[in-house]
């Protein structure tokens, strides 16, 4: 049985003529699970995983002329996949779209720092879970 997924160090190729390099996925690993709201859309916030939430929300930063996405809290997990899933299976109800849900930002929070009580608790000799709460209208 042959799958066109790649395993974390399978060979790419790329473009013909290029030279093979490996291909390590980037969204598995440690990492932040933050809650980025924005006033255009009030009662939604964007619950996603990045390395840098600084710069994943620069991006989010470009798709509006206004600039005023607010990063409300982020939180570090030795494991960010899985605590985005976790995330996602602990608030069925509240997902709209995507990584967009329907929640307020600090039950948002309030939910991760919970699963990431639940996490540490399942690791034996884990790193300490780590969280930041930033004050309304703070910008990364």
């Amino acid at each position: 049985m042959s799958s066109s997924a790649h395993s974390p160090e399978t060979p790419t190729t790329g473009s013909p003529g290029k030279t093979p390099t490996k291909e390590f996925r980037r969204n598995k690993g440690a990492g932040y699970v933050y809650v980025i709201t924005n006033r255009a859309w009030p009662g939604y916030c964007k619950v996603g995983r990045s390395s840098s939430v600084a710069a994943r929300l620069r991006t989010y930063q470009t798709s509006s002329p206004h600039r005023d996405f607010v990063l409300h809290y982020h939180r570090w997990f030795p494991d960010a996949c899985l605590a985005e899933r976790r995330f996602r299976a602990a608030s069925p109800g509240h997902r709209a779209h995507g990584e967009w849900f329907r929640i307020h930002p600090d039950d948002a929070a309030n939910l991760l720092d919970r699963l990431a009580n639940d996490l540490r608790r399942e690791r034996v000799g884990g790193a300490p879970a780590q969280h930041v709460r930033h004050p309304a209208g703070d910008r990364a």
